[in-house]
């Protein structure tokens, strides 16, 4: 299944590259994130196994040091988590995710590692992350996703190009329901990145192994 994965998830990122290069993208951001969620059985070790190279997992960890410290040193992809920057810098991570509820906690004083990301789901946490100072936001869901954080009614793309027209300093990195099949629908959104647990299952696709 490792194989199955990590060959689709090559794909998309090959194809959000072709999508998305633009001479306003900063040249530091992945096109590719993994996040984790343990509950739907995309573990920390799925992810890592799974990146292909390039891409950014983000583990959900929600401040579990320990976690850290047992997976990070092992990790051939780069890594970010929802820790505070103390700890990222601590287990020398490549970026910190913040939550947006966890924003008002934010200290932009505060050294952070290479790469910061928040989440958001609407207008109102998209002004609170601009307003905290993040500029890359992790913002869903886009589609039709099984994740429960995912709005009743998906933003879509033409709100998601609205939202990059509104806000031209924030990377929008589009987040749910992305797939083979949704990722053209991305194309002209002005959309930074994509981003995603399950990838709508992709190691349930044709890909095989050689």
């Amino acid at each position: 299944m490792f194989c199955v994965m990590r060959a689709d998830l090559a794909y998309i990122q090959r194809k959000a590259k072709l999508l998305f290069a633009s001479s306003k993208r900063p040249s530091n951001l992945p096109f590719l994130f993994l996040l984790t969620d343990s509950a739907r059985g995309f573990s920390p070790e799925l992810a890592l196994s799974s990146a292909p190279k390039g891409a950014v997992v983000i583990l959900r960890t929600f401040g579990d040091a320990e976690l850290i410290a047992k997976i990070t040193p092992k990790a051939r992809i780069k890594v970010g988590a929802t820790v505070a920057p103390q700890i990222a810098r601590k287990y020398q991570l490549h970026g910190v995710h913040i939550p947006n509820r966890r924003l008002k906690y934010y200290k932009r004083s505060e050294p952070c590692p290479k790469l910061l990301t928040a989440s958001a789901h609407n207008l109102h946490e998209l002004l609170r992350a601009k307003q905290a100072g993040v500029t890359n936001i992790l913002i869903s869901a886009i589609f039709a996703s099984d994740s429960k954080s995912a709005n009743e009614r998906p933003i879509g793309p033409i709100r998601l190009a609205k939202l990059a027209r509104d806000f031209p300093e924030m990377n929008l990195i589009a987040l749910g329901g992305i797939s083979r099949k949704t990722l053209p629908h991305l194309k002209n959104t002005n959309a930074r990145a994509v981003a995603g647990v399950s990838f709508e299952r992709l190691a349930q696709s044709a890909f095989s192994c050689h």
